[in-house]
């Protein structure tokens, strides 16, 4: 909870901080980054410089960053940014990790963030999402996970 009302917090401080009238649109980058250079995958310190060198390559200013190691291996890394957050998610057993960018407003390069990552952990497959989110968003009907897994 306290992580959503940062962000909302970031993104209205941003709007805040110029004189220009923003528009509220916000992209999210979805990112699957599957069977990894093993090595990459592995150093968890390497992959948080590398989020945080994505994120400034990106055009985002970096507010703070926190993270969390499990054992053995792997590690969540959340920015909070002044313009929202970036997270990673990494599965070491598998070579494989989850990326999140959102960003308030459309003027940051998602691409440079993409290179830097697939730069660094080479993955072999990758699978990108992108959503515009705004206030004129189609709602769509929630699927309950026991149901989502039928289908």
């Amino acid at each position: 909870m306290k992580f959503l009302l940062a962000i909302l917090l970031a993104c209205l401080a941003t709007f805040a901080q110029a004189d220009v009238e923003y528009e509220f649109i916000g992209r999210h980058l979805i990112v699957s980054y599957l069977d990894c250079n093993h090595e990459a995958i592995m150093d968890e310190e390497a992959i948080k410089e590398k989020m945080k060198e994505a994120a400034v390559s990106a055009g985002v200013t970096i507010l703070s960053s926190s993270h969390h190691h499990f054992a053995p291996k792997g590690v969540t890394q959340v920015l909070l940014l002044s313009e929202s957050h970036a997270s990673i998610h990494t599965y070491p057993e598998v070579r494989s990790c989850f990326v999140d960018l959102f960003t308030c407003g459309t003027t940051f390069a998602l691409d440079k963030f993409d290179k830097v990552m697939s730069d660094y952990l080479k993955p072999k497959n990758v699978s990108h999402t992108l959503l515009h989110r705004q206030k004129d968003c189609k709602e769509m009907a929630f699927v309950p996970i026991e149901e989502e897994t039928r289908l």
